[in-house]
């Protein structure tokens, strides 16, 4: 019994000191990398929508696709910046920035893919 106590006690050591080890700011450390990199590769994927979208509209819909982009980047930068506004100041602001950054990314590319397909099958339908 005094064995098992023993190394129970040995095991809740070790678990502290891991916990303690541990970066508790993320900002410092891989939270933010991780955050930041999974926006980088969403700002991608939504750049390759973009210009693939680009290519098959029109003069017109290219100009309006346009300004709906530059419009659309301001909104998802001041809906980040609110999203995360709980943390102001913290440790986990930059992180929470980036996330709210790739899901509002995340929902412009599937909202380009769409409009894409869509046009796609228009044009398909008319020939």
């Amino acid at each position: 019994m005094k064995t098992f106590q023993s190394l129970v006690l040995a095991g809740v050591g070790i678990f502290l000191s891991m916990a303690v080890a541990q970066d508790p700011a993320p900002t410092s450390g891989l939270g933010l990398m991780t955050a930041s990199e999974a926006y980088d590769k969403a700002e991608k994927e939504m750049n390759e929508a973009y210009a693939k979208l680009t290519i098959a509209a029109n003069s017109v819909g290219k100009e309006r696709l346009k300004k709906a982009q530059s419009a659309w980047a301001q909104y998802r930068d001041a809906e980040a910046a609110f999203s995360c506004s709980y943390l102001a100041g913290g440790p986990y602001e930059k992180m929470e920035y980036c996330v709210q950054l790739r899901k509002e990314t995340d929902k412009r590319t599937r909202d380009l893919k769409q409009t894409y397909e869509w046009m796609r099958q228009v044009s398909i339908e008319q020939q």
